[in-house]
């Protein structure tokens, strides 16, 4: 059994620090500007870990060396190709995915292995990420295992349109390259995903995500009673209770329905009925968090007796066609942050059609951090209307 292994060791950078993504010079360094540091190394880690438990030294490693660069990038995929790997795993995100697509396409259809992901990139829209870095070991040991009876499928690559990139002939929108929406990118944030090609990937869709799925209809009355009730309850909350907002545009209906202008691709943050911050960091959100907990306790010192803030809550939505709740396009709720928000105080809303599609109905953790997201599992109640929610199990 021979892998093949590709790491991009920028990739996903940008996440904790605020920005959607490291394609380019100029992202990579106000990414390290903010104190980012890689991610991707140490999930791919994860994965081979897994393997090796599942495998231990029946499987063979192929690596290849050369720039970290989308040219790079695709040297690797057509060299590990041609010494006949039989699945090319890879730690990214989708303008990874993109440069391995572009280098298989230049190869012979019967010298193409099987591609999949272990998810290192900020918000990825592609089909062919394993839902963790352990479920990609666990699904790349499954496929190994198997030989011949392994089963695939054919999975489509998407990336953004729009991105700051060093190397413009990737980055093209190609004649075949069909463009849509970004359901979660409105108005002046506007971006369009396009779709270059597929690939195919191991059979597990209880462990791939499916490509991120599009906005939930607008006229949708069920969702917008569940966003108006949503942000009743913020205007009644106690006072000073701090309300962290996931990006995507069904959290931005609850935002809108404040008269307060939402960051799509962002985190916001809420007290009192205005926005202390948007489009947050880590960095940023940990010292909202901190102050905040420093203000109950200086009320607990003065008076224990005084009814004391609410702690902070947690509003997300969930990514459409993949059942995302955690670790995709939203990497600022890091494990500090999460750690500091109590499991009882997230609130989750979505569209019901959107939830029921998804097959197997499945929400999925990714924080980075393994233990936080066993805490995290189990089921969970998702917003679907003014009074009404689904019950949703967490994979852990």
């Amino acid at each position: 059994m021979r892998l093949g292994l590709v790491v991009n060791p920028i990739a996903g950078m940008g996440g904790r620090v605020g920005l959607k993504g490291t394609d380019g010079p100029e992202l990579l360094r106000r990414a390290l500007e903010r104190g980012a540091t890689p991610a991707a190394p140490a999930r791919a880690a994860r994965a081979l870990e897994r393997i090796e438990q599942r495998l231990g030294g029946a499987v063979q490693l192929l690596q290849h060396d050369g720039p970290d660069s989308p040219a790079g990038t695709r040297a690797a995929a057509r060299a590990l190709a041609q010494a006949r790997v039989d699945l090319l795993l890879f730690a990214g995100g989708d303008g990874t995915a993109r440069d391995l697509l572009a280098a298989l396409q230049e190869l012979p259809q019967e010298q193409r292995p099987p591609l999949l992901g272990i998810p290192a990139g900020v918000k990825m829209h592609s089909a062919c990420f394993a839902a963790t870095p352990e479920a990609a070991g666990e699904v790349a040991a499954a496929f190994l295992r198997d030989g011949a009876r392994a089963r695939t499928i054919e999975a489509e690559i998407a990336d953004r349109a729009e991105r700051d990139n060093d190397d413009a002939t990737t980055r093209r929108r190609g004649p075949a390259a069909i463009a849509r929406h970004d359901a979660d990118a409105p108005g002046r944030h506007a971006s369009d995903v396009v779709l270059h090609g597929t690939v195919r990937v191991p059979l597990a869709p209880a462990s791939v995500l499916g490509r991120k799925g599009g906005r939930a209809p607008a006229s949708d009355a069920a969702l917008a009673g569940a966003c108006a009730r949503i942000a009743d309850e913020l205007r009644t909350a106690p006072p000073g209770t701090l309300t962290l907002v996931g990006p995507g545009t069904t959290t931005a209906r609850v935002l809108r329905e404040l008269e307060l202008d939402a960051t799509p691709l962002g985190v916001d943050v809420v007290r009192d009925g205005a926005l202390v911050a948007r489009d947050a960091s880590e960095q940023e959100l940990l010292a909202l968090l901190d102050a905040h907990a420093a203000c109950v306790a200086a009320a607990l010192a003065h008076d224990a007796a005084a009814p004391l803030p609410a702690g902070p809550r947690l509003l997300l939505g969930v990514v459409g066609g993949q059942g995302a709740l955690l670790g995709r396009g939203n990497q600022q709720l890091s494990p500090a942050v999460l750690r500091r928000i109590p499991r009882e105080a997230i609130t989750v809303v979505a569209d019901r059609a959107k939830l029921l599609a998804l097959d197997p109905l499945l929400l999925h953790v990714d924080t980075g951090d393994p233990r936080l997201d066993q805490d995290l599992g189990g089921h969970l109640r998702v917003r679907v209307g003014p009074r009404e929610s689904l019950l949703a199990e967490i994979a852990a």
